[in-house]
């Protein structure tokens, strides 16, 4: 072997561990360690006996819901004991609820006050100590429901927008304040006979310091979506959320609001009479440029202008405004095997996704016919939301609930987990499966690896194409010397 063979030959060894190190860019880990360091794990409890007559759940995640703002939402503000309301940040305007028009022994008229309001603040502004842990640097636009003063804690303002019930057949006047600097314009899902708004404006926008009125008759039992539609910014930075008309029962209490998504702590009796347990499960998505965008810039037209460029364009997906494993904090699914799980599903992101289980039996509900059908996986574009059942598995070891586009287990992927009892600890499973990638988000990791892949692979290709072509010419002269 002469010279210019060995050179050959070590190169393309060279280029080959090169090739094989740059196609290892996703590692995968067997799990992750998530802590918990929630100030309030006695909110977990089941609170029947202490909310006045609202029977509340157990909610075994590591950071459940404020079971006193809970309890504000199912009996109305007007309804609530002053000792229970002082304990909340919710203002009184926040919800209230009167008149039996069917007289069957629970209110069917229900006025609500929304916030759309920016949340979260810029990572310098930010000070130590939001007990939910989202806010830091993460700023949304959210609806929200009407606080008390300003710098409430995030127990009853934090992403994603708060799902809505009513029941069928009721009367809802929802009064909307625009806090933000940007113009929106209200799409309640098709859910209502009539809305109106007062007062109305000459494009039926509700502008910067506008408010208004929206009056819903829901009268249609469905899973639907509320949110802004006016701006391209909207889908990627929170504004929707589900709307959710329950099928009209005696003495249905409704928990108006659910505030972060996740399980609903005061199920609706058409729910309790079939389910073990219901969980609103929000999907968004999330872009980097729009975020960053929010965040360096005080003029909200030049968020708009990133958010126009940008399109559909993806980073990140998100369930109930987390992405995985944080999802796991709030949206975490306590189940045991052969429980029936009612999900309301909705899009509120800018892109399509597909939503699938390996935690059981999946199946969607058919308004129209009343039954449900089983399906491998539910697709869902923006603005789109179902009714799902699941039927629990074998889940010793946690099973994920995710979004195909986005895989099981990565960071930017908008998926939880199914988890029985037993294998859960302060609110979180023992056991999390993660993979993650190396390098940053920026262009710097994946991409910029993948890149360095393809260029070593056509590197070592040239290599040896080189290599034989310098072999068929050495035998071409070989044989004209021999001739």
């Amino acid at each position: 072997m002469n010279r210019v063979h060995g050179a050959f030959i070590l190169t393309a060894g060279f280029l080959l561990l090169l090739a094989l190190a740059t196609s290892t860019a996703p590692v995968a880990a067997d799990s992750v360690e998530l802590e918990c360091a929630f100030e309030h794990p006695e909110w977990r409890a089941d609170f029947s006996a202490s909310v006045m007559t609202v029977a509340l759940e157990e909610d075994a995640v590591c950071m459940p819901d404020e079971p006193r703002g809970v309890g504000v939402s199912v009996l109305g503000a007007n309804n609530a004991a002053d000792s229970l309301m002082v304990e909340t940040s919710l203002s009184e305007r926040a919800v209230g609820k009167d008149q039996d028009m069917d007289g069957d022994g629970d209110y069917d008229v229900v006025d609500m006050e929304l916030e759309i309001t920016p949340v979260g603040e810029r990572p310098e502004e930010v000070e130590a100590g939001s007990f939910y842990g989202w806010g830091s640097g993460d700023r949304r636009w959210l609806f929200a429901p009407k606080t008390r003063g300003v710098g409430v804690d995030d127990a009853a303002v934090r992403p994603p927008s708060p799902t809505l019930r009513f029941e069928e057949g009721g009367l809802a006047f929802i009064w909307v304040e625009n806090h933000h600097r940007v113009s929106h314009e209200m799409d309640w899902g098709g859910v209502t006979v009539g809305t109106s708004r007062t007062p109305l404006s000459a494009d039926d926008a509700l502008h910067p310091g506008d408010s208004g009125m929206y009056t819903l008759r829901p009268s249609t039992p469905g899973v639907y979506i509320y949110r802004s539609t006016r701006n391209a910014a909207d889908g990627h930075m929170g504004l929707g959320g589900l709307l959710i008309v329950e099928e009209d029962r005696p003495e249905n209490q409704l928990q108006s609001y659910n505030v972060g998504g996740g399980k609903v702590r005061a199920p609706a009796a058409s729910v309790d009479d079939a389910y073990d347990a219901e969980y609103d499960l929000v999907y968004g998505s999330r872009n980097h440029r729009v975020t960053e965008a929010s965040e360096v810039h005080d003029d909200p037209d030049r968020v708009m202008e990133v958010a126009e460029q940008e399109g559909g364009a993806v980073d990140e997906h998100l369930l109930n405004g987390r992405s995985y494993p944080d999802t796991l904090k709030e949206s975490l699914l306590v189940a045991e095997e052969g429980d029936r799980l009612r999900l309301n599903v909705g899009n509120v992101g800018v892109d399509d996704v597909t939503v699938a289980s390996e935690a059981g039996d999946l199946s969607v509900y058919d308004y129209g016919t009343g039954e449900y059908s089983d399906v491998e996986s539910v697709e869902l574009a923006p603005g789109d939301a179902e009714q799902l059942r699941l039927k629990v598995g074998d889940v010793d070891e946690p099973r994920p609930i995710y979004v195909e586009e986005a895989g099981r287990y990565g960071d930017d992927a908008a998926t939880t987990l199914v988890a029985s009892p037993s294998s859960i600890e302060e609110g979180l499973p023992r056991e999390v499966p993660f993979e993650s990638s190396l390098g940053e988000r920026d262009g710097e990791g994946v991409g910029s690896q993948a890149s360095l892949f393809a260029l070593s692979i056509g590197l070592l290709l040239g290599a040896l194409t080189a290599l034989a072509a310098s072999v068929v010419l050495r035998r071409r002269r070989s044989m004209e010397v021999d001739v």
